[in-house]
């Protein structure tokens, strides 16, 4: 949805929303199903018999399915292209202009993701503010006291923090500590008070950031240029000793798309780190090119990914070194390729200007406000 909407805020597009009552019911069965005859329907003098299901009905298992067909065939009728790269998107020419059709999850647009467009200068935003304070009013966090950082910096979560005492058992006992850090897309196990009070950290710093929002401007000068950030940390994961490897790419001013995962192996050295970290990023861009080309869109290439570490874009750009590298699994060096073929530019850039970094560990409260405001993170 993010980049469909840089897509309408740089094309000066004008965006809107439907909504489909009771969609399932607007679908034709394509199984023979039968149902008993429900009360107080049920026709005298044959009560013996079943009804055959007609239409799609809510809480059947192919419900969601035969929607989905539905809705694509009528798209398709309509002269809508459906993505590849993502098929929830479809587009079509309207008097040799494009338009495009983006079908999401209605819980999105409505709540969790509020975006509104600015008629004068088709600037778009997304807040997700309501859905913040629901997740403040329902772990009773509404009264706290702000706080402008996600997490202290420094901090490190790991097993030696789980539960050693009965009385940090019980404490945790009725702690809805894995429902808050769901809200937040985060989990972990085997759970004691300092996880909890970390999670207490990271409600308290959205409620000091509810009034931030997403901006994107039709006349950024990036426009739709996919430009990214890839960082990694090292060994930071007590446990396992595995890094955490993040990126974000931004268009028309603001951030589109964005991850931090735990690596899936160890790395034995910063570089080896970082590298995988590229590898990731440059999958993702790849990605978003094949969006943009779907779409018909013009296309500023090569793709732009910023990395700090000196050894991880040296490698990504020539064999030099590689013995050196000999150990690094063979899906890694993908990005190698892409760079062979122009389709993606590594950049150094200064650890300092690396705004991915936010994304792979808890920073200092000056470098993180720094980095929000370089994402384009505003008042709402």
């Amino acid at each position: 949805m993010r980049m469909t909407a840089t897509v309408i805020a740089c094309k000066r597009l004008t965006s809107w929303q439907i909504d489909y009552v009771a969609a399932y019911l607007n679908s034709i069965n394509k199984f023979e199903v039968y149902m008993e005859q429900p009360w107080p329907f049920v026709v005298q003098g044959k009560e013996h018999m079943v009804l055959q299901v007609n239409k799609t009905v809510y809480g059947m298992m192919q419900g969601a399915y035969d929607w989905e067909d539905e809705l694509s065939r009528t798209y398709k009728r309509l002269g809508y292209y459906q993505s590849c790269a993502d098929p929830c998107i479809r587009h079509r020419l309207i008097d040799g202009k494009e338009g495009e059709g983006n079908r999401q999850d209605g819980r999105v647009l409505r709540g969790e993701e509020d975006m509104t467009q600015d008629e004068k200068t088709g600037t778009i935003t997304l807040s997700q503010q309501v859905f913040a304070k629901r997740t403040l009013e329902r772990f009773s966090m509404s009264d706290c006291n702000a706080k402008s950082m996600p997490l202290p910096c420094g901090i490190k979560l790991s097993e030696l923090n789980s539960p050693r005492m009965e009385e940090e058992t019980l404490f945790m006992k009725d702690k809805p500590y894995r429902e808050a850090l769901g809200c937040v897309m985060w989990l972990q196990a085997n759970l004691g008070p300092a996880h909890w009070r970390a999670s207490q950290h990271v409600l308290t710093y959205i409620k000091g950031t509810l009034h931030y929002k997403i901006t994107y401007d039709p006349n950024s000068a990036d426009g739709l240029k996919v430009a990214g950030y890839s960082n990694s940390d090292y060994a930071g994961d007590a446990n396992t000793m595995r890094s955490t490897g993040g990126y974000i790419y931004t268009m028309a001013g603001g951030p589109v798309t964005w991850s931090s995962k735990q690596q899936a192996m160890t790395a034995s050295s910063t570089m080896e780190a970082e590298y995988m970290a590229l590898n990731r990023a440059c999958q993702q861009a790849v990605w978003m090119q094949g969006w943009i080309s779907e779409a018909r869109l013009e296309q500023m290439s090569p793709a732009l990914i910023h990395g700090d570490n000196k050894g991880s874009v040296d490698l990504a750009k020539n064999i030099k070194g590689i013995t050196k590298a000999k150990h690094i699994h063979v899906k890694h060096h993908y990005i190698r390729e892409c760079v062979k073929d122009s389709d993606m530019e590594i950049v150094q850039i200064p650890t300092d200007d690396n705004i991915a970094d936010i994304l792979t560990k808890p920073l200092p409260q000056a470098t993180h406000e720094k980095f929000t405001h370089a994402l384009g993170l505003c008042d709402a």
